[in-house]
């Protein structure tokens, strides 16, 4: 595990995105999963997520911002 700075992570590295993606994607699942007890619509809403993240990863700052929109997001996705 790469030790991950936003600096890094802003940079157009598809390969930073995916380590991200891999350490985080099964704990979102997990975390999701307490909302809406349907891990195919979990997954799906994890996935989008991370799509959006892509586009957004010029905005942040700081990588543990990046931890708090993945949790917040997929949790607004789980809740609506």
């Amino acid at each position: 595990y790469l030790m991950i700075t936003a600096e890094i992570f802003k940079l157009d590295n598809k390969k930073t995105f995916k380590e991200v993606f891999e350490n985080n994607f099964n704990s979102l699942c997990a975390f999701g999963y307490r909302y809406v007890k349907d891990k195919s619509a979990v997954e799906d809403f994890t996935q989008e997520v991370f799509l959006s993240l892509w586009d957004k990863r010029q905005d942040f700052d700081h990588i543990n911002a990046v931890k708090a929109y993945l949790y917040t997001s997929v949790r607004n996705k789980c809740l609506k």
